[in-house]
């Protein structure tokens, strides 16, 4: 997704989050835009989406992968574009241009999702 802002809760928080609160915790993201933005959510494909997530947003065909550099333990890692990828996501686009507040979440925290804006009307790539 270049030439997007990538917006990312430090996972460190999250954890920290998580362990005080107990499984009652439940988290949103507020941003605010300057201009008009298509927002993208990159979610975990082992997790189910969320209401908040299937009301506002659109599944699109993209997906990402995520490779940590380190293979588990007796694993080799891969070599290259598309080996030994550890999680994918599945991409969601806004169902409309946002600007000014925009609310993501609200849910239990059960999945560590991210968040890409684009300005509105750039072409994903």
């Amino acid at each position: 997704m270049i030439g997007g802002d990538l917006v990312r809760i430090p996972i460190d928080l999250k954890r920290q989050q998580l362990a005080n609160a107990g499984s009652d915790f439940k988290y949103e993201v507020v941003i605010d835009l300057a201009d008009r933005a298509d927002v993208y959510i990159l979610f975990p494909d082992q997790e189910s989406p969320q209401p908040w997530l299937t009301r506002d947003y659109e599944l699109t065909a993209l997906r990402v992968g995520i490779d940590r550099g380190e293979g588990s333990e007796g694993e080799t890692p891969g070599t290259g574009p598309g080996q030994s990828i550890d999680t994918t996501f599945s991409v969601w686009k806004s169902k409309q241009p946002m600007s000014g507040t925009v609310t993501t979440g609200g849910g239990y925290i059960d999945a560590a999702y991210s968040i890409v804006l684009m300005p509105h009307g750039e072409t994903v790539r």
